[in-house]
């Protein structure tokens, strides 16, 4: 339970036409972590996934007597290949500074882009004639931003369809 021990008026004046207020509060700070890290389904390793879900699985009846035993089934089932994935499926670890809407093109496209700038620089150090050089700099440049740019209002799309952000 939080609980107020301060509260009043902030002793600095920093020049603002109003007062900032100082609040003190007692209690723990809650975890911030709210939801679990996503699978990475590309890197899992599905031949131990399969042969781990068919060495588990029961065999199937032909017809199920009841509703129950139907659920009783499908509960099964969904635990075994949920475990089978969660054992040999790595999670993801974002860092909390990382950008939501990045991808693994835009992570080429960036290298693609930096190599070419980079060449641009050793050529004008070596007094060569960095014309067309520049130019595809100019061209992974512009195609660099322009994908970013497509990613984000993508995502923000994505992101206000989505009823679970409401």
């Amino acid at each position: 339970m939080k609980k107020l021990i301060q509260c009043g008026i902030y002793e600095t004046d920093h020049g603002s036409d109003h007062k900032a207020i100082k609040a003190a509060f007692s209690g723990e700070i809650p975890n911030t972590t709210l939801t679990t890290p996503k699978f990475i389904l590309a890197k899992a390793d599905w031949v131990k996934i399969n042969r781990d879900i068919g060495r588990r699985l029961p065999p199937v009846p032909d017809q199920c007597q009841s509703d129950t035993d139907f659920d009783t089934q499908v509960a099964t089932f969904t635990e075994i290949i949920s475990t089978a994935v969660r054992t040999y499926t790595p999670r993801a670890k974002p860092s909390p500074y990382a950008k939501r809407w990045w991808t693994e093109d835009l992570t080429i496209l960036r290298r693609t882009y930096s190599s070419i700038r980079n060449s641009v620089t050793t050529a004008r150090r070596r007094g060569q004639d960095t014309t067309e050089i520049v130019s595809q700099v100019l061209r992974a440049r512009r195609l660099f931003f322009s994908e970013m740019e497509k990613q984000k209002k993508l995502h923000w799309r994505e992101f206000l369809h989505d009823p679970a952000n409401i």
